[in-house]
């Protein structure tokens, strides 16, 4: 029997990698610590991780735990390393380079020696086509210069790629909570962007998508722009139009509850109503102005966004 060579054993790495993030995946796990035995069963499991970092560098001193301090929940993110030395001009690897969207490619005519470290960034649920690689040619081999650039192209391209799709884990959408005293209010914004996660996820279309996010924003802005109006603070559940545009998608309720909205019961029909800081201020369950505006924000931004 033959043994595989470095550069085999280095691409299978990454390729097991890349199918745990994406797929369930078989794994052995022991089920019985006994001294009669140990037994192994197979268990299907699911990567954990919201985002995926495949990092590519040629023996350079690479300080991951600094580039997990971009992220507000690093325990969200996993950074993979791949030694470039050995796979960097693997077909494997471009491939998976050329399959991605660039961010700031490398020049065809400029020679490559010193294009790594690279980085290509995967997002669960967006499929290993949806990656978005970064490379670039430096200047400099010094660690301290090559781990700063790499932190600055990896905060660019999850600012731009979080401003589209809104994603719940990255420190880009936590800074707009992180000016909160209230535990109650950061973690109903958490609970709201991570509900939006959901129904973009949920849904195929992307003017069903658009559809639903603009009926939100239009019910947190009546909220902000009237917040005495009793008619905005109620939807009935069963209201035709409501349902079409958010009620029956999946995720769209949770979106609603997580603005604020709370399932209730009146002459036998169901609601969804809200209570506003401007009726009950001394309500810790009552939702605050300033809480709304920043949800507002968030949906203006997802309505803006290009499309993916």
């Amino acid at each position: 029997m033959s043994s595989s060579t470095p550069e085999q054993r280095e691409i299978l790495k990454c390729q097991n990698r890349l199918k745990r993030f994406f797929h369930r995946i078989e794994v052995k796990k022991t089920t019985e610590t006994t001294e009669a035995g140990r037994k192994k069963k197979n268990i299907e499991e699911e990567e954990e991780f919201e985002c995926l970092v495949v990092l590519f560098h040629k023996k350079i001193s690479i300080d991951v735990d600094r580039l997990k301090e971009i992220f507000e929940c690093g325990q969200n993110i996993s950074i993979f390393e791949i030694d470039a030395s050995i796979v960097g001009g693997h077909p494997y690897v471009a491939n998976l380079f050329r399959e991605s969207r660039p961010w700031n490619d490398i020049s065809k005519t400029t020679s490559a020696q010193n294009e790594w470290p690279s980085f290509i960034v995967y997002f669960k649920g967006e499929g290993q086509h949806g990656g978005i690689s970064w490379r670039h040619v430096f200047t400099s081999s010094e660690s301290g210069a090559v781990n700063l650039a790499l932190r600055r192209a990896l905060v660019n391209v999850l600012r731009e790629y979080n401003m589209r799709l809104v994603r719940p884990t990255l420190q880009f959408t936590a800074r707009a909570i992180k000016a909160s005293t209230s535990s109650t209010t950061t973690d109903r914004f958490v609970s709201f962007v991570a509900a939006l996660r959901r129904l973009r996820l949920n849904t195929e279309d992307r003017q069903t998508y658009l559809i639903a996010i603009k009926t939100l924003r239009t019910f947190v802005n009546n909220l902000i722009q009237k917040p005495n109006v009793a008619k905005y603070q109620s939807i009935r559940l069963s209201n035709a139009i409501f349902q079409k545009r958010l009620g029956k998608l999946s995720g769209g309720l949770d979106c609603m509850r997580a603005i604020g909205f709370k399932q209730t019961t009146k002459d036998g029909e169901n609601y969804l109503t809200i209570r506003l800081k401007n009726d009950a201020p001394g309500d810790e369950a009552a939702i605050s102005p300033d809480i709304l505006r920043r949800m507002h924000k968030v949906l203006e931004s997802a309505c803006n966004a290009p499309c993916p």
